[in-house]
Parts: C-alpha cells; structure tokens; sequence
C-alpha cells in the first residue's frame, strides 16, 4: 500500500514538474516564477479543509497509516494554495513571496528545535520529528504570512 502511495506521489510530481517546464520559453523564466493556474488556489483550499476533516476523523479511529496519507494529502493542499497565482503578479509580488518562504523556513526550524528541546527537557526520549510535519508546518506559515504580508503591503 505504501508503495503504491509513494509511486502515484512521483508520477504527480514528475506530470507536474514536465508541465510546468514546457509553459515557458528561456527568456519568460527569469521574468516570473512558474505558478499553478490561479483556480489551484480554491482547489489547494478544499483539498486541505477536507484532508485535515479526514486527520480528525482517522485520529479517533486510531489508524495510523491514513493518518500518515491524510497528512501528505494536506501537504498535497497546501502545496496548491502556496504555490498558485494571484491576480496581479508582479515583481512586488515575487518580493512578498521570497520574504514569506524566508520567514516561514526560519520558522519551521526553530520549531523542529524547540519540539526537540521540549522532548529532551521533559525527559522523554529524541524522537525524530517527521519531515512531513516540518513541510506542514513551513507551508502552512508561508500561506499564512504571504497572505497577511500581501494584506500590509497592498492596503
């Protein structure tokens, strides 16, 4: 079951990767970044709200494997939402951009070293965070402060 997971997950990434590269010309990449179509951005919406329905709900089930699916899945979303356009796109906007993965990389981080710390603090065992929660949690802080930074800087 995990390898067939894993292998649709590359079969995505490898479709996506080809479709991105063959929408720009050599001269048009260094103009603007390759995004989804704007649309992905209510799709990356729905498929979280929806995959993180299904974490709870599998949570109470105990069933740990679609948990795990579940988690890449809103990965999946978050993806989507980060990384498609917006209505005017411009060299401002790439700006916002860079500074929010910038600050929500520097934030993942120092979270992976507090959970890390807590864990030693507290006595219990260093487990190895997932590097599915660190990509969560690096997406979910540049979603949220792309928007808000956006909101500052356009108003």
């Amino acid at each position: 079951m995990k390898t067939y997971v894993f292998l649709i997950f590359v079969v995505l990434f490898i479709g996506v990767g080809i479709w991105l590269g063959s929408k720009k010309s050599k001269e048009n990449i260094s103009e603007s970044l390759p995004l989804f179509p704007r649309y992905f951005k209510i799709i990356g919406i729905v498929w979280t709200v929806v995959s993180l329905g299904l974490i709870a709900y599998s949570d109470t089930q105990h069933e740990e494997i679609w948990k795990i699916i579940f988690n890449y899945s809103a990965n999946l979303g978050l993806v989507f939402i980060c990384f498609s356009k917006d209505k005017i796109e411009d060299e401002l906007t790439n700006s916002i951009r860079l500074r929010s993965f910038y600050t929500s990389v520097i934030a993942g981080f120092i979270v992976l070293i507090i959970v890390n710390f807590a864990n030693f603090m507290l006595g219990d065992e260093i487990s190895d965070y997932p590097a599915r929660q660190l990509v969560t949690v690096i997406l979910a802080t540049y979603a949220f402060g792309y928007a808000s930074l956006k909101r500052k800087v356009r108003s």
